[in-house]
């Protein structure tokens, strides 16, 4: 007993001397430890850098790719993406421990295949793989017939085998995910859960293992003919995240804060939902392209009301945002991301809370809410991805792809005329501004199937 004290201590007092971080990331590698998706998140390319020779990694673990052949950055689903040429581009990520997702895995991609590879499972491309050239620990792969192939080893000459029902179509994007939880692998396809099989471990191929994007492994013919985007790799098991709307009309408002200094913010939509920016002078270098940097004083943008605004029966928000502080304690003091509603009465208030949790309120009634507190952390200078859900039934917060909080909800109702939404700030006046950067905010009038 007195060595595990002492082994705690050391460890503590290691953490003290190197700042959270290494507890994150020492916490993280224990197996059952899936609460911060943050640590969690191994390795996240989002293609959206012009020509490059290196593939940055967005996540914590800089597993940075070297780029083979590709000349340049295509329209990809969000932002740019790779085109891989079914000849010879790809991309290698060297080994890492961070890489090395034994007990639970996560691959979640958007793929959009230019054509099928030739008959046979053994000519099927590689989407992604990671191990070495004669025994890989994963493999996913899209065969003749469009359906995904996931190939997980789990010892000498021992694999398991998912093969999806759906198929895949050339010249439209796909999201695929693929799970494994130490019991099952499990492959989904547009979000629905299409293959699964048993298993019960992976097996770590060895020191010589890499990670390589649009080829099975080099140099065995099977490069994908394809574009890849917002390829992820987690070291839990993460519910795929939220799949774009099935028509453009759900998407009611998107601000991609990419024009130059301006005093409005024009709508993406069709619905011309243009915001009135008050005070903010320019923008700044974003998650894509450019962003708004609010000051936390007195920046923000007004939304005038419309009625495509009014998304009381289901609703999705979904953003990116960069925290440059976090408010004072105190769920009143959270500062306010955006909001819809009027300053005594928001239909829905999505904010910043004094520890990093995002923090969603949703008013059903008069003096009637639910709020819903996520479990994940935002970092302060790091970028994170905050999508929330209303489906008639139930409200969700997703932070960087992971589910982190829901509540019961049966209903959203309407505040009134004198309605407005607001970006940067909960209310304006009520002195909850949001200190950081805020970029590709878009409400669909549908909501999301996790």
């Amino acid at each position: 007993m007195k060595r595990w004290t002492a082994l705690i201590l050391f460890v503590l007092i290691l953490g003290a001397l190197a700042g959270c971080e290494f507890l994150d990331q020492l916490l993280d590698g224990l197996p059952g430890n899936e609460s911060n998706p943050g640590t969690s998140l191994v390795a996240y390319y989002d293609f959206d850098g012009p020509g490059m020779t290196t593939l940055p990694d967005n996540s914590r673990y800089n597993n940075d790719g070297n780029v083979q052949q590709i000349s340049g950055v295509v329209p990809g689903k969000v932002g740019n993406a790779f085109s891989f040429d079914g000849i010879n581009d790809f991309v290698i990520v060297p080994n890492s421990s961070s890489l090395q997702t034994t007990l639970r895995m996560t691959v979640d991609c958007w793929v959009k295949p230019n054509s099928f590879p030739a008959a046979g499972k053994a000519a099927a491309t590689g989407i992604a793989s990671y191990g070495i050239d004669s025994r890989g620990m994963w493999e996913l792969q899209l065969m003749s017939d469009g359906a995904i192939y996931l190939l997980l080893n789990y010892g000498t000459y021992s694999i398991v085998e998912v093969i999806s029902s759906a198929k895949l179509a050339v010249g439209t994007w796909h999201h695929v995910t693929v799970t494994f939880d130490g019991a099952s692998a499990k492959v989904y396809v547009d979000g629905v859960l299409s293959g699964q099989a048993a298993c019960s471990q992976l097996v770590y191929p060895g020191a010589e293992s890499f990670l390589a994007l649009g080829v099975d492994f080099p140099g065995e013919d099977e490069y994908f003919n394809g574009l890849i985007d917002e390829f992820r790799i987690y070291s839990e098991v993460v519910a795929p995240l939220p799949s774009p709307p099935p028509v453009a009309s759900t998407l009611v408002a998107y601000y991609d804060f990419d024009g130059p200094g301006m005093t409005t913010l024009p709508d993406n939509s069709q619905y011309n939902n243009d915001g009135n920016v008050q005070q903010i002078s320019g923008v700044v270098p974003g998650k894509v392209g450019n962003a708004f940097s609010f000051d936390g004083i007195n920046d923000f943008v007004i939304v005038p009301n419309s009625s495509s605004l009014q998304t009381t029966l289901r609703m999705t928000l979904d953003c990116w945002v960069k925290p440059n502080s976090f408010p004072a304690a105190g769920k009143a003091a959270a500062t306010g991301i955006a909001a819809y509603g009027m300053d005594n009465q928001g239909m829905w208030e999505l904010r910043l809370m004094s520890d990093g949790a995002i923090y969603l309120l949703l008013n059903y009634g008069t003096g009637s809410m639910v709020e819903v507190i996520s479990s994940a952390k935002l970092s302060v200078g790091y970028w994170h991805h905050v999508t929330v859900t209303f489906d008639g039934a139930s409200a969700k917060v997703y932070v960087n792809g992971v589910l982190s909080g829901q509540a019961a909800c049966s209903q959203l109702v309407y505040p009134g005329a004198g309605s407005s939404s607001s970006l940067g700030v909960d209310f304006p006046r009520e002195d909850e501004y949001f200190n950081g950067l805020i970029d590709e905010f878009r409400i669909y009038s549908w909501a999301a199937a996790p």
